[in-house]
């Protein structure tokens, strides 16, 4: 079905209706809690009305790192608080003005800044749940599974019990960083040491920061590392984050934990390709939809 099929499904992804509405299972207002000076270096924090879990869930947005923000995260803020999560949607500068990886410096200052607030504020958190769709779930991995990354920002890994994925990209190579090619101009999303129209070299430059590399030996350097569980969900046609590269993401995990530490729930309908798939995810009643269902039982042995 393809792109033409992404492109028609994406109004009625986003016209779906909300199983969960209104704002019974918040307890008061969201947090914003900012990490920068930029508008969309902030954090948004949801409270659950009624709390069962210690262990808080970041979550990153999608959209190719050029759209989204914190704030719309809402459908899946209803979903894991009514289940009695504290629930934290980091944002981050989005590209082109603001090029890759700044998204990756974002991530981890976001997500040390809401730690630090919750510990100031009585709710400190020694383990956390990471996750994100589309390109956001490739930052949630980098949390869950670069070892040169956390050293570099001084974040504590072996906190992260786990890490959840909808449709996240999981190699670099699928990231949309092509120039954009104009009569008068020439620009690239990327702000990385290679020129961004030699493919070969962007590839190589984009190692550091894909998932799959930093668990199959590809990427040098990150040494001993924690490797915390894995929940994916994604579609076998889905045609932006490839289900062939979902699959060996999870078997090269498995490999490199020397156990089996991904599950993968795969939706075999063809309609439940990119854009139907994170977008309409959190718009599932949690007690009903067998993804959702399996998700927080997984969570709740994990965390």
């Amino acid at each position: 079905m393809g792109t033409l099929y992404e492109i028609a499904s994406t109004p009625a992804a986003y016209a779906t209706r909300p199983a969960l509405r209104g704002e019974a299972m918040f307890e008061g207002e969201p947090v914003t809690i900012p990490f920068g000076p930029g508008r969309l270096q902030h954090c948004v924090l949801w409270q659950p009305a009624s709390l069962r879990h210690d262990v808080p869930v970041f979550w990153f947005h999608g959209g190719g790192f050029v759209v989204g923000t914190p704030e719309s995260m809402i459908d899946a803020a209803r979903v894991y608080c009514s289940q009695g999560y504290r629930f934290v949607s980091v944002g981050f500068r989005l590209a082109p003005a603001s090029k890759f990886p700044a998204q990756v410096d974002d991530a981890y200052n976001g997500v040390n800044a809401a730690l630090a607030w919750l510990a100031q504020h009585g709710r400190a958190a020694p383990k956390v749940v990471v996750g994100g769709s589309s390109a956001g779930g490739q930052l949630a991995c980098l949390l869950g599974y670069s070892g040169s990354l956390a050293r570099k920002y001084g974040f504590d890994q072996r906190r992260i019990a786990g890490v959840v994925s909808s449709a996240a990209i999981v190699d670099a190579d699928d990231l949309e960083l092509r120039p954009l090619r104009t009569a008068h101009a020439r620009w690239a999303c990327v702000d990385l040491p290679c020129d961004a129209r030699d493919r070969e070299a962007l590839h190589r430059a984009l190692l550091p920061f894909s998932p799959i590399a930093l668990v199959s030996g590809e990427s040098a350097g990150d040494g001993d590392r924690w490797l915390p569980p894995f929940f994916s969900i994604e579609g076998r046609c889905d045609t932006l984050s490839p289900y062939a590269h979902q699959m060996a993401f999870a078997r090269a995990l498995d490999r490199a934990a020397g156990r089996p530490i991904a599950h993968m729930e795969v939706m075999d309908d063809p309609r439940w390709q990119h854009m139907i798939g994170t977008v309409t995810i959190y718009r599932h009643d949690p007690r009903t939809f067998g993804p959702l269902m399996r998700l927080f039982r997984w969570l709740e042995a994990i965390a």
